[in-house]
């Protein structure tokens, strides 16, 4: 099946707004992993985001450990600039993949409401449990980038299945290459998001492993959702962001 027809098919089984961010994952994911899977959760995420289920269990796993300016209800203090707004979602993103709980991945600007003292958050039924070891390497993957830790970085890299013990010294190099490009350069803690950025490093990972002909978790997708409305938020933030310190904060209240 050609990837555009695969493409097609999850796209067909999504919520109807998924198929507005859909097309920013790169049809070369679908030639990687498990379309009949994907389907099927597709489906099931269709009737949660209709019917705006498991909401209220997925906010009771997650409610201590949110940012201090983002609330499920009222929130007192001062207000936010455009900036401290923007590293507050990126510390909700990674605070939903550290936790290890289940992910809302709807982070569009629409589902935040803008009070004196920050952000009230309003998740849908767009969520999903990620398997255990993606999850875990997850989290060696940025806590190993975030904190400095090239093994921790690698084992996550191998956990998700982006190397593997198979692969040559030039391989490995490379694919750590493509993806400290899509981090991007310096210290991380001036980063503007740029869709273009994600969709350009994300094709070129996702590539490379198609012609490693590897396979991969239909977990990237959720991902590949979950960066997407990440990067529409802070694309349209459009402030230069310190995306090490918001990961830090992140770390410290699950530790």
């Amino acid at each position: 099946m050609e990837d555009s027809s695969k493409k097609s098919k999850i796209i067909d089984s999504a919520p109807g707004f998924l198929k507005d961010i859909l097309p920013y994952i790169s049809p070369r994911v679908f030639d990687l992993i498990d379309i009949p899977t994907v389907v099927l959760n597709m489906g099931k995420i269709s009737y949660q985001y209709m019917f705006s289920k498991g909401i209220e269990r997925g906010k009771s796993g997650l409610e201590k450990f949110l940012p201090s300016v983002i609330s499920f209800s009222a929130i007192d203090g001062d207000a936010l600039s455009t900036k401290e707004k923007g590293e507050a979602i990126l510390e909700l993103y990674f605070l939903q993949v550290l936790v290890g709980k289940k992910i809302f991945l709807d982070l569009r600007p629409g589902r935040f409401r803008e009070e004196a003292g920050g952000l009230i958050w309003s998740p849908n039924g767009l969520h999903c449990d990620l398997k255990n070891d993606f999850q875990t390497g997850l989290v060696n993957l940025y806590s190993g980038f975030y904190q400095n830790n090239q093994d921790s970085y690698e084992k996550g890299l191998a956990q998700i299945g982006l190397i593997s013990e198979g692969d040559t010294q030039e391989e490995r190099a490379e694919m750590m290459r493509i993806f400290n490009d899509h981090f991007g350069d310096g210290d991380q803690e001036a980063v503007k998001f740029e869709m273009k950025h994600f969709v350009d490093s994300f094709h070129q990972i996702f590539d490379r492993i198609f012609h490693q002909h590897k396979k991969l978790s239909e977990d990237f997708v959720y991902l590949g959702i979950y960066l997407v409305t990440l990067y529409l938020h802070l694309e349209k933030n459009g402030e230069a962001l310190n995306v090490r310190a918001a990961f830090n904060r992140a770390y410290q209240k699950i530790k």
